[in-house]
Protein backbone atom coordinates (compact mmCIF):
# COMPACT_ATOMS: atom_id res chain seq x y z
CA UNK A 1 0.00 0.00 0.00
CA UNK A 2 0.85 3.64 -1.15
CA UNK A 3 1.88 4.69 2.20
CA UNK A 4 0.83 8.48 0.48
CA UNK A 5 -2.15 7.21 0.97
CA UNK A 6 -2.82 7.47 4.99
CA UNK A 7 -1.62 10.83 4.48
CA UNK A 8 -4.69 11.38 2.46
CA UNK A 9 -6.83 10.24 4.62
CA UNK A 10 -5.22 11.10 8.18
CA UNK A 11 -8.16 13.31 9.11
CA UNK A 12 -10.86 10.96 8.62
CA UNK A 13 -9.29 7.53 9.36
CA UNK A 14 -9.20 8.64 13.23
CA UNK A 15 -13.58 9.68 12.48
CA UNK A 16 -13.63 5.86 10.90
CA UNK A 17 -11.94 4.16 13.13
CA UNK A 18 -13.08 4.81 16.62
CA UNK A 19 -17.30 4.50 15.53
CA UNK A 20 -18.30 7.31 17.84
CA UNK A 21 -20.21 9.88 15.92
CA UNK A 22 -21.95 8.03 13.08
CA UNK A 23 -22.32 11.05 10.40
CA UNK A 24 -17.89 11.49 10.06
CA UNK A 25 -17.92 7.93 10.05
CA UNK A 26 -20.14 6.93 7.54
CA UNK A 27 -18.64 10.34 5.53
CA UNK A 28 -15.19 8.84 5.97
CA UNK A 29 -16.41 5.65 4.73
CA UNK A 30 -18.07 6.73 1.83
CA UNK A 31 -14.55 8.65 0.99
CA UNK A 32 -12.63 5.52 1.02
CA UNK A 33 -15.42 3.93 -1.01
CA UNK A 34 -15.70 6.41 -3.86
CA UNK A 35 -11.81 6.15 -4.02
CA UNK A 36 -11.23 2.53 -3.97
CA UNK A 37 -9.39 2.59 -1.36
CA UNK A 38 -9.78 -1.48 -0.69
CA UNK A 39 -6.39 -2.25 0.64
CA UNK A 40 -6.63 0.64 2.95
CA UNK A 41 -10.45 -0.72 4.10
CA UNK A 42 -8.71 -3.86 4.80
CA UNK A 43 -6.12 -2.74 6.82
CA UNK A 44 -8.18 -0.48 8.98
CA UNK A 45 -10.80 -3.75 9.43
CA UNK A 46 -7.93 -5.37 11.56
CA UNK A 47 -8.77 -2.71 14.74
CA UNK A 48 -11.64 -0.54 14.10
CA UNK A 49 -14.54 -0.27 16.48
CA UNK A 50 -17.15 -3.18 15.91
CA UNK A 51 -19.77 -0.82 14.42
CA UNK A 52 -16.99 0.68 11.62
CA UNK A 53 -15.21 -2.51 10.64
CA UNK A 54 -18.45 -4.02 9.84
CA UNK A 55 -19.79 -1.23 7.87
CA UNK A 56 -16.12 -1.28 5.69
CA UNK A 57 -16.29 -5.76 5.22
CA UNK A 58 -20.01 -4.83 4.02
CA UNK A 59 -19.27 -2.02 1.78
CA UNK A 60 -16.24 -4.42 0.30
CA UNK A 61 -18.89 -6.81 -0.21
CA UNK A 62 -21.07 -5.22 -1.64
CA UNK A 63 -18.39 -4.01 -4.46
CA UNK A 64 -17.38 -7.62 -4.91
CA UNK A 65 -13.58 -7.23 -3.37
CA UNK A 66 -13.48 -10.26 -1.60
CA UNK A 67 -9.73 -10.67 -1.67
CA UNK A 68 -10.09 -7.98 0.52
CA UNK A 69 -11.94 -9.37 3.07
CA UNK A 70 -8.95 -12.15 3.51
CA UNK A 71 -6.43 -10.38 5.74
CA UNK A 72 -9.45 -9.29 8.63
CA UNK A 73 -10.82 -13.01 8.12
CA UNK A 74 -7.25 -14.46 8.87
CA UNK A 75 -6.14 -11.95 11.79
CA UNK A 76 -8.65 -9.53 13.42
CA UNK A 77 -8.36 -9.76 16.59
CA UNK A 78 -11.98 -9.50 19.20
CA UNK A 79 -12.13 -5.95 20.45
CA UNK A 80 -12.29 -6.45 24.28
CA UNK A 81 -12.35 -3.93 27.19
CA UNK A 82 -8.97 -3.37 28.73
CA UNK A 83 -9.00 -5.48 32.39
CA UNK A 84 -7.26 -4.12 35.45
CA UNK A 85 -5.31 -6.33 36.86
CA UNK A 86 -3.86 -6.31 40.38
CA UNK A 87 -0.69 -7.83 40.33
CA UNK A 88 -0.38 -7.80 44.03
CA UNK A 89 3.10 -8.91 45.54
CA UNK A 90 4.88 -9.53 42.12
CA UNK A 91 4.47 -5.26 42.09
CA UNK A 92 6.68 -4.88 44.70
CA UNK A 93 10.84 -4.35 43.97
CA UNK A 94 11.62 -6.93 46.65
CA UNK A 95 11.03 -9.70 43.59
CA UNK A 96 13.54 -9.89 40.62
CA UNK A 97 12.70 -9.95 37.07
CA UNK A 98 14.22 -13.49 36.95
CA UNK A 99 13.10 -12.73 32.94
CA UNK A 100 15.67 -10.22 32.73
CA UNK A 101 18.08 -11.46 34.99
CA UNK A 102 20.80 -12.76 32.89
CA UNK A 103 22.05 -15.95 34.54
CA UNK A 104 25.56 -16.37 33.34
CA UNK A 105 26.62 -13.14 34.54
CA UNK A 106 25.37 -13.58 37.95
CA UNK A 107 28.49 -14.27 39.91
CA UNK A 108 28.58 -16.48 43.30
CA UNK A 109 25.48 -17.99 42.94
CA UNK A 110 25.36 -21.20 43.90
CA UNK A 111 24.13 -24.02 41.20
CA UNK A 112 20.83 -25.20 42.97
CA UNK A 113 19.15 -21.30 43.00
CA UNK A 114 20.71 -21.10 39.00
CA UNK A 115 18.64 -24.30 38.66
CA UNK A 116 15.57 -23.42 40.06
CA UNK A 117 15.68 -19.75 38.34
CA UNK A 118 16.09 -21.49 35.41
CA UNK A 119 13.41 -23.41 35.45
CA UNK A 120 10.99 -20.90 36.48
CA UNK A 121 12.35 -18.49 34.05
CA UNK A 122 11.10 -21.86 31.05
CA UNK A 123 7.39 -22.48 33.12
CA UNK A 124 7.02 -18.80 32.56
CA UNK A 125 7.40 -19.16 29.03
CA UNK A 126 5.18 -22.13 29.25
CA UNK A 127 2.47 -20.21 31.22
CA UNK A 128 2.69 -17.33 28.50
CA UNK A 129 2.16 -19.61 25.21
CA UNK A 130 -0.42 -21.57 27.46
CA UNK A 131 -2.34 -18.36 28.21
CA UNK A 132 -1.63 -17.02 24.63
CA UNK A 133 -3.11 -20.04 23.18
CA UNK A 134 -6.28 -20.09 25.17
CA UNK A 135 -7.03 -16.33 24.39
CA UNK A 136 -7.21 -17.38 20.70
CA UNK A 137 -9.15 -20.26 21.26
CA UNK A 138 -11.52 -17.40 23.52
CA UNK A 139 -11.42 -14.77 20.80
CA UNK A 140 -14.66 -14.86 19.33
CA UNK A 141 -14.82 -11.97 17.03
CA UNK A 142 -18.35 -11.39 15.04
CA UNK A 143 -17.01 -9.82 12.16
CA UNK A 144 -14.48 -12.44 11.22
CA UNK A 145 -17.87 -14.72 11.61
CA UNK A 146 -19.74 -12.09 9.56
CA UNK A 147 -17.07 -12.23 6.62
CA UNK A 148 -17.05 -16.00 6.60
CA UNK A 149 -20.45 -16.32 5.93
CA UNK A 150 -20.47 -13.53 3.36
CA UNK A 151 -18.28 -15.13 1.93
CA UNK A 152 -20.00 -18.78 1.61
CA UNK A 153 -22.71 -17.25 0.18
CA UNK A 154 -21.01 -16.06 -3.19
CA UNK A 155 -19.56 -19.79 -3.73
CA UNK A 156 -21.68 -20.06 -6.47
CA UNK A 157 -21.41 -16.79 -7.94
CA UNK A 158 -17.43 -15.84 -7.49
CA UNK A 159 -14.07 -17.67 -8.03
CA UNK A 160 -12.54 -14.70 -5.39
CA UNK A 161 -15.15 -15.84 -2.61
CA UNK A 162 -13.85 -19.14 -3.10
CA UNK A 163 -10.18 -18.79 -3.50
CA UNK A 164 -10.64 -15.82 -0.29
CA UNK A 165 -12.81 -18.76 1.66
CA UNK A 166 -10.09 -21.68 0.71
CA UNK A 167 -7.00 -19.23 2.40
CA UNK A 168 -8.89 -18.23 5.44
CA UNK A 169 -9.30 -21.88 5.87
CA UNK A 170 -5.17 -22.58 5.81
CA UNK A 171 -4.03 -19.42 6.90
CA UNK A 172 -6.54 -18.11 9.64
CA UNK A 173 -4.67 -17.40 13.39
CA UNK A 174 -7.96 -18.75 14.68
CA UNK A 175 -8.87 -22.11 14.72
CA UNK A 176 -13.09 -21.40 14.97
CA UNK A 177 -12.38 -18.95 11.74
CA UNK A 178 -10.38 -21.77 9.49
CA UNK A 179 -12.68 -24.67 10.86
CA UNK A 180 -15.70 -22.15 10.04
CA UNK A 181 -14.15 -21.61 6.70
CA UNK A 182 -13.51 -25.03 5.73
CA UNK A 183 -16.94 -26.30 6.47
CA UNK A 184 -18.69 -23.61 3.99
CA UNK A 185 -16.47 -25.59 1.31
CA UNK A 186 -16.69 -28.89 2.39
CA UNK A 187 -20.54 -28.45 2.29
CA UNK A 188 -20.67 -26.79 -0.73
CA UNK A 189 -20.57 -29.96 -3.47
CA UNK A 190 -20.31 -27.82 -6.97
CA UNK A 191 -17.25 -25.62 -5.06
CA UNK A 192 -15.67 -29.47 -4.27
CA UNK A 193 -16.10 -30.54 -7.60
CA UNK A 194 -14.69 -27.49 -9.11
CA UNK A 195 -11.82 -27.52 -6.82
CA UNK A 196 -11.36 -30.94 -7.78
CA UNK A 197 -11.70 -30.61 -11.88
CA UNK A 198 -9.29 -27.46 -11.32
CA UNK A 199 -6.74 -30.30 -9.48
CA UNK A 200 -6.49 -28.46 -6.65
CA UNK A 201 -6.20 -31.33 -4.39
CA UNK A 202 -3.94 -30.48 -1.76
CA UNK A 203 -6.04 -27.44 -0.78
CA UNK A 204 -8.86 -29.89 -0.28
CA UNK A 205 -6.37 -31.89 1.74
CA UNK A 206 -6.00 -28.80 3.93
CA UNK A 207 -9.73 -27.93 3.85
CA UNK A 208 -10.08 -31.03 5.66
CA UNK A 209 -7.92 -30.77 8.15
CA UNK A 210 -9.11 -27.47 8.56
CA UNK A 211 -12.40 -28.56 9.73
CA UNK A 212 -11.38 -31.45 12.07
CA UNK A 213 -14.72 -33.61 11.09
CA UNK A 214 -14.03 -37.28 9.72
CA UNK A 215 -17.37 -36.86 7.33
CA UNK A 216 -15.17 -33.97 6.19
CA UNK A 217 -11.84 -36.07 5.63
CA UNK A 218 -14.27 -39.08 4.05
CA UNK A 219 -16.42 -37.07 1.25
CA UNK A 220 -13.32 -35.18 0.08
CA UNK A 221 -11.48 -38.21 0.37
CA UNK A 222 -14.44 -39.60 -2.21
CA UNK A 223 -14.43 -36.47 -4.48
CA UNK A 224 -10.92 -36.91 -4.69
CA UNK A 225 -10.58 -40.76 -5.61
CA UNK A 226 -10.98 -40.25 -9.82
CA UNK A 227 -7.37 -38.22 -9.70
CA UNK A 228 -5.36 -41.06 -8.44
CA UNK A 229 -3.65 -42.07 -11.46
CA UNK A 230 -2.67 -38.20 -11.83
CA UNK A 231 -1.89 -37.90 -8.65
CA UNK A 232 0.37 -41.42 -8.63
CA UNK A 233 1.95 -39.24 -11.88
CA UNK A 234 2.51 -36.38 -9.86
CA UNK A 235 4.07 -38.51 -7.28
CA UNK A 236 1.82 -36.37 -4.40
CA UNK A 237 2.11 -38.47 -1.73
CA UNK A 238 0.35 -36.11 0.47
CA UNK A 239 -3.07 -36.48 -1.53
CA UNK A 240 -2.66 -40.44 -1.95
CA UNK A 241 -1.78 -40.91 1.68
CA UNK A 242 -4.80 -39.00 2.52
CA UNK A 243 -7.36 -40.48 0.08
CA UNK A 244 -5.92 -44.25 1.64
CA UNK A 245 -6.48 -43.08 4.88
CA UNK A 246 -9.83 -41.98 4.56
CA UNK A 247 -11.66 -43.32 1.48
CA UNK A 248 -14.18 -46.17 2.93
CA UNK A 249 -13.99 -48.39 -0.16
CA UNK A 250 -11.31 -50.79 0.06
CA UNK A 251 -10.19 -51.10 -3.48
CA UNK A 252 -9.59 -47.28 -3.78
CA UNK A 253 -7.74 -47.08 -0.56
CA UNK A 254 -5.74 -50.10 -2.19
CA UNK A 255 -5.11 -48.00 -5.30
CA UNK A 256 -3.99 -44.79 -3.30
CA UNK A 257 -1.86 -47.30 -1.40
CA UNK A 258 -0.06 -48.50 -4.02
CA UNK A 259 0.41 -45.10 -5.60
CA UNK A 260 2.81 -44.64 -2.81
CA UNK A 261 6.55 -45.16 -2.23
CA UNK A 262 7.33 -48.77 -0.53
CA UNK A 263 8.48 -47.02 2.64
CA UNK A 264 5.16 -44.97 2.96
CA UNK A 265 2.77 -47.52 1.60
Amino acid sequence: MDIRVLARYSRRIEHVMDGTLEWEMNHGINALVENQEWELMSVMILTASEVPARRMAERLAQHEQYLHLILPACFRRQIRKPQIIDGGAMRRPVFRDLDALDIDQEEGIPEHIRQDAEEMSDAVGRSRMGALQRELQEDNDGIRDWIITALGEKLMQSADAVNALVLVACCSMFEDSRRMAALKIANHAPTVRRMVGAGRASELVQISQASGMESVAINISRALSDLIPKLVEEGNTRVLRFIADNHPEAAIKQAASEGLPPEQA
